[in-house]
């Protein structure tokens, strides 16, 4: 909303003809914020996706790990349970 007509401000806005000027610093002031934000969304975005990957990488390679100590265990109990 503008100002009333009486406040110096909006005198001294309408005595230059600054309306134009103030709005468009107003429009690109919204359309930088916005693109500021889209920014650290996509990268916010972009971490959480790598990190979700790095975690599935982790349970692969601590299944992978888990399947190995059993097969292990496996045989280290089969050969003691032959030799004695």
């Amino acid at each position: 909303m503008l100002p009333s007509s009486g406040s110096a401000l909006s005198q001294l806005v309408d005595s230059y003809h600054l309306w134009d000027c103030l709005i468009l610093f107003a429009v690109l002031g919204v359309y930088h914020f916005l693109t500021i934000t889209i920014l650290h969304g996509f990268r916010f975005l972009g971490e959480v996706n790598e990190a979700y990957y790095n975690y599935r990488a982790r349970c692969a390679e601590n299944r992978r790990r888990y399947k190995q100590v059993v097969a292990e265990s496996g045989h280290i109990l089969s050969r003691g349970a032959g030799t004695s």
